[in-house]
């Protein structure tokens, strides 16, 4: 509204536990337990697979409403789980 221009990027907040959740099912595992003897940084690994596998998807639909955003340099926001957090359960 002053003069100021600001690219339009494409974007978006990417939430832990419905990721997470999606991968769980993945894997046929249901436990903190069981994602522990699978591996924590696997299974993060595996998050951010999930994550991008809906890409091309985000993209198409951008493209089809005629939203005008950069999608060659997207920024995302990763929410960390309670992984990542101090004696998080």
């Amino acid at each position: 509204m002053k003069g100021y221009y600001v690219p339009r990027i494409a974007g978006w907040d990417t939430h832990g536990l419905p990721v997470e959740l999606e991968v769980e099912k993945k894997l046929g595992i249901s436990s903190k337990p069981q994602i522990e003897e699978y591996g924590i940084a696997k299974f993060n690994k595996k998050c951010k697979e999930s994550i991008y596998g809906y890409l091309s998807n985000w993209n198409k639909m951008t493209e089809r409403i005629g939203y005008w955003i950069d999608l060659e340099h997207p920024m995302s926001l990763w929410i960390i789980s309670t992984w990542k957090l101090p004696g998080g359960q």
